[in-house]
């Protein structure tokens, strides 16, 4: 993950992760470790993304829009559990 990686488009939401009734989570496992998307204005897009990485590393990630429109994501928590 990075603040240049562009939109991420959120398919088959399995998770209510605010509670409103609505999927807009998903989380997907693989060898790096756990990442959790979610999409909480509805768009279809990831707004908010987690990852957890097997050595015990995470990182919180949050997508904004420039100005200009163009997408940036920004860190905002990391750290080792």
């Amino acid at each position: 993950m990075g603040a240049d990686v562009g939109e991420l488009e959120l398919r088959d939401p399995t998770v209510d992760l605010d509670g409103d009734g609505v999927l807009d989570s998903r989380t997907v496992t693989g060898s790096a470790g756990v990442a959790i998307a979610s999409d909480l204005d509805g768009d279809g897009f990831a707004d908010h993304v987690t990852t957890v990485e097997q050595d015990g590393a995470y990182a919180a990630w949050e997508a904004h829009r420039d100005p200009d429109g163009t997408l940036q994501w920004e860190r905002t928590d990391h750290g080792r559990l």
